[in-house]
């Protein structure tokens, strides 16, 4: 049988035609020997044009997204064995939706002994006080899920949101689901597949009204949220004070209890333009402490002093409310920041300590890696560019502050217009953008597009000299330190100084700080 470990190596062989036995070792953390033993289990799954093939050293596969979509699709449980956190999180969404859950229907259904449920269940008391939940026994009848009825629906909405996909506001099921997912999946829809319009126009109806753009991931789990909040509560929905005071939004106008719970949940969620959000006079001293240190340490100067604390400072308060709702995004793309900004990695990592003493939390590597790429694009704020420059448009499902970093480093290497970011479910926007390139980081994406008619170039996400070469064969100049006087003059002249110096701020960003 095959197993999700299985299914990470056939995805990651998709995105990496050819790569050493040690690095996909270190991806998998996993000695060569056992990655040895996993391909060779899998190929006896995979049809002949898809196996994959080791040498001595190295690994080479020719695997299509479509393909790789379609051999997960047709696995079901006689060809699959869940591992202990897939079995939990099909049990907590279940647990969710039902007054009572009897473990061991489920495990028969599964096939699974009942001295592997008990291990589960331990397993399962441990996640859940994670979350200020536990588990109450039923003698004769099974076990539910008690504690706090919001921190339990954000939970079951990020493990919902892995399973679907959202297409402009529309949620689907995701092609490439394991059974397990599929599973989870159908639950949502046996429960609530009536009230999915619903839940869709109302987020849809609330972007429009605060003129906002969620990114994808947080679309989907916005999305899920609300929906999950159209279900009946089984206890009354009970709020704990927190040290930041969260947003003011209005959502749900019907009760003011929802809309409370509502603002600490958006809190975390990934607006674009950024919310103005409450202002804490003790973390914002502690964030103008930690620029003023890192710039010390770092022996940088920062003359974009107010800015670069004001993003540093809205990070922080969202990943406040992140690590509440023990909310974490994996994203790989940026894995590497601690190799590519080791210095500044290190110094973050040593001063946000105070931080983390007041907020009473330990930000996750994610977390570290995010403020250190806010803290470099803003070192690279004082690129200049000329006046000849390409039309760049980026799809990809990656957040805004990772988006602003990668945008500030290409400036550094060539000229561009960053006319938009948007996300896979948006492509039908591009047809109404002025654009010259379409820029993305994945090769699922690049499939898609390319399928619709465009050509996309795909690029590293901290960029390598290959890359820029792309560029460059594509019209892209280098970055230049100059610009021609004469024309800038008279670009200004028929301003007055206030819309001078705003023009001079957007049009040329990457100059004027």
């Amino acid at each position: 049988m095959l197993s999700q470990s299985h299914l990470r190596i056939f995805k990651y062989t998709m995105n990496n035609p050819q790569v050493t036995l040690q690095k996909l070792a270190q991806h998998e953390q996993k000695t060569t020997h056992a990655i040895r033993k996993d391909v060779a289990h899998l190929n006896y799954f995979l049809p002949p044009e898809n196996q994959i093939e080791i040498t001595q050293s190295e690994i080479k596969a020719t695997i299509s997204y479509s393909e790789y979509t379609r051999f997960v699709a047709q696995l079901d449980f006689n060809h699959y064995m869940p591992t202990q956190e897939e079995r939990l999180q099909v049990i907590i969404v279940k647990a969710y939706f039902m007054e009572v859950l009897n473990l061991s229907k489920l495990y028969d259904h599964w096939q699974i002994s009942m001295t592997t449920k008990k291990r589960d269940t331990k397993a399962l008391e441990t996640l859940l006080s994670q979350y200020g939940l536990h588990l109450r026994r039923i003698s004769g009848l099974g076990i539910r899920i008690e504690g706090s009825i919001l921190q339990y629906r954000v939970l079951v909405s990020l493990i919902l949101t892995s399973c679907l996909e959202v297409y402009d506001f529309q949620l689907a099921r995701r092609s490439a689901n394991t059974p397990i997912e599929n599973q989870i999946y159908d639950l949502l829809l046996t429960h609530l597949h009536d009230n999915f319009n619903r839940a869709e126009n109302k987020c849809r109806h609330f972007l429009l009204e605060y003129n906002l753009q969620a990114n994808y991931y947080s679309k989907k789990f916005f999305i899920v949220y609300i929906l999950l909040s159209t279900f009946p509560l089984k206890e009354t929905l009970i709020l704990e004070p927190l040290l930041l005071e969260p947003l003011n939004l209005y959502l749900f106008r019907e009760s003011r209890l929802e809309n409370v719970a509502f603002n600490q949940v958006a809190s975390m969620i990934d607006f674009q333009p950024p919310l103005a959000i409450p202002h804490n006079e003790a973390l914002y001293q502690l964030v103008e402490t930690l620029l003023i240190n890192l710039c010390k340490q770092l022996d940088v100067s920062i003359f974009t002093h107010d800015d670069t604390l004001q993003e540093l400072y809205g990070f922080i308060y969202r990943a406040y409310f992140y690590n509440y709702f023990s909310y974490l995004y994996d994203d790989r793309l940026v894995k590497t920041t601690e190799k590519e900004h080791h210095d500044i990695y290190q110094t973050m990592k040593q001063l946000i300590t105070s931080i983390e003493n007041y907020l009473n939390i330990t930000f996750h590597e994610e977390q570290i890696s995010s403020m250190t790429l806010i803290f470099a694009k803003w070192m690279m704020k004082n690129r200049l560019l000329n006046s000849s420059k390409k039309k760049i448009v980026i799809v990809t499902n990656v957040g805004f502050e990772r988006m602003r970093y990668f945008v500030e480093q290409l400036h550094s290497y060539i000229n561009f217009e960053h006319v938009r970011t948007v996300d896979i479910n948006e492509i039908e926007l591009l047809k109404e953008i002025d654009h010259d390139l379409i820029l993305t980081f994945s090769n699922r994406i690049s499939t898609i597009l390319e399928k619709n008619n465009y050509q996309p170039i795909k690029v590293a996400f901290f960029i390598e000299n290959q890359d820029i070469l792309k560029l460059l064969e594509q019209g892209c100049s280098i970055a230049s330190h100059r610009l021609i006087a004469q024309d800038l003059v008279a670009e200004l002249a028929p301003m007055n100084q206030d819309d001078q110096l705003q023009y001079l701020k957007c049009v040329y960003e990457e100059i004027f700080i």
